[in-house]
């Protein structure tokens, strides 16, 4: 069965102004404490973030929200009925955005990274990569493979951003899995 949890009557940007929707919180995956390798997992699944900074203990981050700087008009799904499980636009929000900021204390000296989604009829997702600096004019793509990752080497912060867009919400979905499936759907992999 379907939930919709707030407010539902009153326009978006009224709903965003009183923070009943989207997320101005400003979160930033940290990685000022590693000197060698940062890696960060999102399982849809679990619904949570591991995070490995060098060699120490993975760190664990409950809530696909949690590492977000940035989200507007996104919800964990559940599909009981399919068993599956993913991030997609709220029903009542069109488009949506999703975005993860990585701060590093050291330059990257090499980037593997892995975003994935799905969609369905006339539904779109476009994804950019990009440092801090272009955050006025990003480049988007409809597959992030398509992006050129090359470009991260040097920088010490960047922004994964996911745009997502159709007349229904079920038509564009990040990270797409059964429940109870672990895969690297959502990967940052990165050397220093």
């Amino acid at each position: 069965s379907e939930s919709y949890d707030g407010r539902q009557s009153g326009s978006v940007e009224w709903r965003s102004q009183r923070g009943e929707i989207g997320d101005t919180r400003n979160r930033v995956i940290d990685a000022s404490d590693a000197t060698k390798s940062l890696e960060v997992r999102y399982s849809p699944s679990a619904d949570e973030y591991t995070v490995k900074l060098d060699e120490k203990p993975e760190q664990v981050f409950k809530g696909y929200e949690s590492l977000v700087s940035q989200c507007q008009g996104v919800r964990r799904k559940v599909e009981y009925d399919w068993n599956m499980v993913y991030l997609a636009r709220a029903s009542t929000e069109a488009p949506a955005h999703i975005e993860w900021t990585v701060k590093c204390k050291m330059p990257i000296t090499q980037a593997t990274i892995t975003m994935s989604h799905t969609t369905f009829e006339a539904g779109t997702v476009l994804w950019s990569c990009c440092d801090l600096g272009q955050q006025a004019n990003p480049q988007y793509h409809a597959n992030f493979a398509d992006i050129d990752l090359t470009k991260l080497v040097g920088m010490k912060e960047f922004r994964i951003s996911a745009k997502m867009s159709d007349s229904d919400w079920q038509h564009t979905q990040l990270f797409r899995t059964e429940v109870g499936q672990e895969k690297d759907l959502f990967l940052i992999n990165l050397k220093f």
